[in-house]
């Protein structure tokens, strides 16, 4: 289901019942190490990962349970409230670990303690999130979910995009995402990849344009061939 880089020699890989250290060295793969030991999975079947940066293994599940492995081996799971599955997990700048799941966005501190929950009541278009990607260095991510992208801070103030503004479709696809050295930001949908710079999200306006689709004329619809436009002018006799 995910893949981490941790290094240029080491990829971290899940599957549904573990997930596997890969050490890759020039062509060869030495032998696969699995970071969970199979009474710590419990049968949970993986969905997310992610390999924080202060070595915390958090690990989310399709019944909705967090699992917490410590740099020291330190083991504890947690379940997120009404048990919806999880779909996608992130670190930032804090250490504080994003969980987008089925029914919203949960924020857990380094202890595993829940300190923010963002959902529709809260201001998202739609509940169910695919995937997270920082937006920034100040801890905001953009989230993908059914229905268009949201920025969401940590405050868990919400600022919502959807295809009107230039989205490849406002349903998106699980952990299709990812950031390029550039900074630029790729999130895949049913209809194709939406690219962009976070910091262009904040420059968009209102730029609508206007068109004219049909033209009343005495309650009746006017004939658009009746010869009496010239270029953009349309000339009426005085009854109408």
């Amino acid at each position: 289901y995910s893949l981490q880089r941790i290094d240029a020699n080491t990829i971290l890989i899940s599957t549904r019942s573990n997930v596997f250290r890969f050490h890759t060295q020039k062509s060869s793969v030495r032998p696969v190490t699995a970071l969970l030991q199979k009474s710590q999975v419990n049968d949970f079947t993986i969905s997310a990962f992610t390999y924080a940066s202060n070595k915390i293994l958090w690990v989310g599940t399709v019944p909705g349970v967090l699992l917490r492995l410590g740099a020291g081996g330190n083991f504890k799971t947690i379940s997120l409230p009404e048990d919806y599955g999880v779909r996608c997990m992130a670190e930032d700048a804090m250490h504080n670990i994003w969980v987008g799941t089925e029914k919203g966005l949960y924020i857990y501190d380094n202890s595993g303690k829940l300190i923010k929950q963002v959902t529709r009541e809260t201001g998202l278009l739609n509940d169910f999130i695919y995937g997270l990607l920082p937006a920034d260095k100040r801890n905001n991510f953009i989230a993908s979910t059914n229905l268009g992208l949201s920025f969401i801070s940590p405050e868990g103030k919400v600022k919502n995009y959807t295809k009107e503004l230039g989205l490849q479709e406002n349903e998106f696809n699980t952990q299709s995402c990812t950031k390029s050295l550039s900074g630029k930001l790729f999130f895949g949908g049913v209809n194709g990849i939406t690219a962009f710079f976070p910091r262009d999200l904040f420059g968009v306006k209102d730029s609508s344009l206007i068109n004219i689709t049909r033209l009343i004329v005495n309650d009746s619809l006017y004939n658009p061939f009746a010869g009496a436009w010239k270029s953009d002018t349309i000339n009426l006799a005085y009854n109408k």
